[in-house]
């Protein structure tokens, strides 16, 4: 039921087909979507509407009637809890965490609060709602500690298994902590918000944006700083160490870090727009760089720029978890890196804005991988 439509049967489609919903979806512009691996949810008219497979004993979907197992093949509104003050009517920020094919949560920002709902932990894995592990079968409010206020929070995000949120120029992380993406100097599990450590380079302070996955970036100053997992380099530091801390993207000839306006990851591979050019750096077995080659780099290479691609236009950069990389230019989506049914069946593409093109690369059918950007169209 991941499509949101339940006349659509095919595991693979490639082509796009709109999502069905109920109590009012469709009746309002969708303002953010989030896809995970196995479900999805929009905010529309301020309110959250997931549909999708709940897995196992996750109940990401948070829908009234589901905090079962039941799966959604059309959207339906997250139920809200007044008892933590969860009215699911203004919310302005949205995540859901990849679990490649496991239990998930997903998280909303509403008036300055986050909220997170889905699976809460047990004996196996960490809590990942940021309560504490308390909440059972309903929609949580995430803790206030270790400087976290929870009051007046701007931006969130979740990767795989975790989540951070941006509170006052400051990042706050919580959730499974394998390879160190919590960036908190360790690699235990936080059951509760704590604060990614300062170091050298980074403040801390002043961060203005976030992207996750299996590994964390943020930017600072107009400089990115990624921790987290790094076995393809995808750290952008020059090495294939993980790191518990944030470090700082190396410059390169053609990258000086600095003026950075946007960052985006991938399961291990991330990408960066500056006002003159894209960079992407980490996996590039399928050609999700874009620089032509299929090499991995363990720091930032230049996306080529084919046909009417022009970076000094784009507005928002976009990836796959695995294999591909998009660019949205003036409305005009751009993509590159791979193509075909393993990459749509899995794909958890997080499109910073709700124009998704046909298939993963434009194609109405699957094709091969492409080294460079490929114009997408972007009505079906």
């Amino acid at each position: 039921g991941r499509l949101g439509n339940p006349e659509v049967t095919s595991t693979m489609v490639f082509i796009a087909e709109p999502v069905s919903g109920t109590d009012g979806f469709g009746d309002v512009s969708a303002t953010d979507v989030v896809v995970g691996d196995t479900d999805a949810c929009a905010v529309a008219g301020g309110t959250v509407y997931c549909w999708g497979k709940n897995f196992d004993d996750s109940l990401q979907l948070g829908i009234p009637g589901t905090f079962t197992q039941t799966a959604a093949t059309v959207a339906h509104p997250v139920e809200a809890n007044a008892g933590v003050g969860f009215d699911n009517s203004s919310v302005t920020d949205l995540s859901l965490q990849k679990g490649m094919n496991s239990a998930t949560a997903a998280c909303a920002i509403e008036d300055g609060t986050v909220y997170c709902w889905g699976f809460n932990g047990n004996s196996s894995f960490a809590s990942l709602l940021g309560d504490g592990g308390q909440a059972v079968d309903t929609v949580a409010v995430v803790s206030s500690t270790n400087g976290f206020a929870n009051t007046n929070v701007t931006t969130v995000e979740s990767g795989n298994r975790h989540t951070c949120a941006i509170e006052g120029g400051t990042v706050y992380c919580w959730g499974g902590n394998d390879e160190g993406k919590l960036g908190n100097a360790s690699t235990s599990d936080a059951a509760v918000p704590v604060r990614v450590a300062s170091t050298t380079d980074f403040d801390n302070t002043n961060v203005t944006a976030l992207s996750a996955t299996r590994h964390t970036c943020a930017l600072e100053g107009g400089q990115v700083f990624c921790w987290g997992a790094n076995d393809k380099g995808q750290l952008g530091n020059g090495t294939t160490s993980a790191s518990d801390t944030p470090v700082l993207v190396s410059t390169t000839d053609s990258f000086d870090n600095t003026n950075v306006t946007a960052i985006a990851t991938g399961w291990s591979h991330t990408c960066a727009l500056k006002n003159d050019a894209i960079h992407c750096w980490g996996a590039n077995g399928d050609g999700q760089l874009g620089d032509g080659t299929t090499t991995d780099a363990a720091t930032p290479v230049q996306v080529l720029e084919e046909g009417d691609l022009d970076a000094t236009k784009v507005d928002g950069l976009a990836l796959s978890s695995h294999t591909t990389s998009c660019a949205l230019q003036q409305g005009d989506l751009y993509c590159w890196g791979g193509d075909g049914a393993a990459v749509v069946n899995r794909s958890d593409l997080d499109i910073l804005a709700f124009i998704p093109p046909t298939g993963m690369l434009g194609a109405r059918e699957a094709s091969g991988p492409n080294r460079t950007p490929a114009h997408a169209p972007v009505f079906w």
